[in-house]
């Protein structure tokens, strides 16, 4: 069961993204804590202690046959001393831990304030709470770790920085948001028993309807959405199990997306529920995990996916959309976590995403008549083993515009192995050199340990990328592969196919405020610190690098 806390409320609060006013109340700086939260209890799943060889080295793209969500065995968790579960999931670099706590906005002048105690398997030291932007401190004291919390968001227990690797091992994420509702729209319900649903059971083609999942474990094939105004809501606990229940005539499965809506309007998927997809493989049919497509007024918030093997939130031809809340998970090849391709009026925020691909993008993939403008990423981190974090990624059939990253942070950016990767990247693979990605912003992104360049902007084969403003970006320590990137911030015209180079347009880009190893990019040392790798005869003008020149260029950001 949940595990509830309840005590007085106080009228100090902090504000967001700064620590509470309240003294500490013991000398290891724990502040007593005030407000009502509920942990998330997904499941009992306790791991066999033979595969924890297995979760704990590099994966790649084998198959679990085995649950892809267990008890974590590395963390306890209390909240204003109360145990809150904790689950771990595989990454490509070993298994991270999470937890998911409701706290209820008290609304007025009242607020919260959780006294987290994080109990370890062993003694760990230098704890660091990710994004440190958000001001949380954690104390140790033998085995224990104490740290307050004032704010939503998600904080990530990261340990052993300088003592045994890069701080990245056996992290712990603490998601901290709102309780999602099922609001009374004058609906009909149609209310879901745990069990076994095949993907005729799950058509859900009544207008005008609320999806109704009571909490327990689902297995599945699939929740398609085949109507306008309907809201699938899973309560807390929910755990979908996502397996091949139905086969086609050849063999695959019957269902290719998990959870999908395809020309519709008004669609809603919320609540915090979990969706495990360690038992699906990519190459037996599987396709983009959650699958929106030329959906209009959509909004997704509140689960936690993983060991995605696709796509994991697709987006391609939608309108009007609101993405909050993720928790994503993941290791596998193609896992890219949140994908808009062709959208507009589109909001991410307040997700954690860690992938064994890109984490959040924009991209073109579509032949619809919807363009990318107006979308904007804020309050999300993201840590990245194989991919990039925040960008604009290859794909680029039709022209991309109006996007902003703002407030976003990158925890550990792992990835080194190709220099089309980065920590804010603008990529294009340039089949129509015509083709333009412009006018995209990346401001206040926090960077804690990055192997890969800060920021990347490459052309594969072609295209025009013009008007660029980078601007706040601080990594803190960046350790590059030497023997893959020659530079923090890398420019990259690659010419796969032998083109022209009259097919390659790249100018106007802005860098403000940037800084990176303690160094501060400046107008004056910017040629020494702005790599170009560009194919023999091909001219650019320096003059298109404009550093520190925001209030000349203008953003509107």
């Amino acid at each position: 069961m949940a595990a509830v806390l309840t005590m007085g409320f106080s009228s100090c609060r902090a504000e967001p993204g700064e620590t509470s006013s309240l003294p500490p109340t013991g000398s290891d700086g724990a502040s007593a804590g005030f407000g009502t939260a509920e942990g998330v209890h997904f499941t009992d799943y306790t791991l066999d202690s033979a595969f924890l060889p297995l979760w704990e080295k590099e994966n790649s793209d084998e198959t679990c046959a085995f649950q892809g969500i267990v008890v974590s065995t590395y963390f306890e968790l209390k909240i204003n001393g109360t145990a809150v579960p904790v689950y771990m999931a595989r990454t490509a670099r070993g298994p991270h831990s999470f937890a998911y706590v409701e706290v209820p906005d008290a609304g007025g002048e009242s607020g919260f304030l959780l006294n987290v105690e994080v109990i370890t398997n062993g003694e760990r030291q230098n704890p660091v709470v990710l994004p440190e932007s958000a001001g949380v401190t954690a104390y140790t004291d033998g085995e224990t770790v104490t740290a307050s919390i004032a704010d939503y968001g998600s904080y990530t227990f990261t340990f052993d920085k300088g003592v045994s690797g890069d701080g990245s091992s056996l992290p712990l994420t603490l998601m901290v948001k709102a309780p999602e509702t099922a609001r009374d729209e004058g609906y009909a319900v149609r209310t879901f028993e745990p069990g076994e649903y095949r993907k005729a059971d799950l058509q859900l083609d009544e207008p005008q309807t609320l999806y109704y999942f009571k909490k327990g474990e689902y297995t599945i094939d699939c929740i398609d959405i085949l109507a306008d105004n309907v809201t699938v809501y899973f309560e807390p606990g929910t755990l979908l199990i996502a397996k091949a229940l139905t086969s086609n005539e050849d063999g695959m499965p019957a269902a290719a997306s998990i959870i999908s809506a395809a020309s519709r309007d008004n669609v809603k998927v919320i609540g915090h529920a979990a969706l495990d997809l360690s038992f699906r493989e990519a190459k037996t049919g599987t396709g983009v995990i959650l699958s929106f497509n030329q959906v209009t007024n959509l909004q997704l918030a509140g689960l936690t996916v993983l060991n995605s093997c696709n796509w994991t939130c697709c987006f391609t031809n939608c309108e009007s959309v609101e993405i909050r809340d993720l928790l994503l998970l993941g290791y596998r090849t193609y896992s890219d976590g949140v994908m808009v391709s062709d959208c507009t009026d589109v909001r991410v925020s307040g997700c954690f995403v860690r992938t064994g691909d890109d984490a959040m993008e924009v991209k073109s993939t579509s032949a619809g008549a919807v363009r990318t403008k107006h979308v904007v990423f804020e309050n999300n981190a993201v840590w990245t083993d194989k991919g990039i974090a925040y960008g604009a990624v290859y794909e680029s059939n039709f022209d991309q515009s109006e996007v902003t990253w703002r407030n976003n942070s990158v925890g550990y950016a792992l990835a080194d192995w190709s220099p089309h990767l980065g920590c804010v990247t603008v990529s294009m693979d340039g089949g129509d050199p015509a083709v333009q990605d412009h006018h995209m912003y990346f401001q206040n992104i926090e960077i804690y340990v990055a192997h890969c360049p800060v920021v990347t902007v490459m052309m594969h084969n072609g295209g025009h990328i013009h008007d660029i403003f980078f601007r706040s970006i601080k990594a803190k320590e960046v350790v590059l592969n030497e023997a893959v990137f020659d530079s923090c911030i890398s420019l990259v015209i690659a010419n796969e196919d032998k083109g022209p180079f009259t097919d390659f347009v790249l100018k106007d880009l802005y860098f403000d405020d940037i800084e990176y190893n303690g160094t501060i990019l400046t107008p004056e040392n910017a040629d020494d610190e702005i790599g170009r790798s560009f194919p023999d005869g091909y001219t650019f003008d320096w003059g298109n690098i404009r550093v520190n020149t925001l209030n000349e260029s203008k953003p509107s950001l």
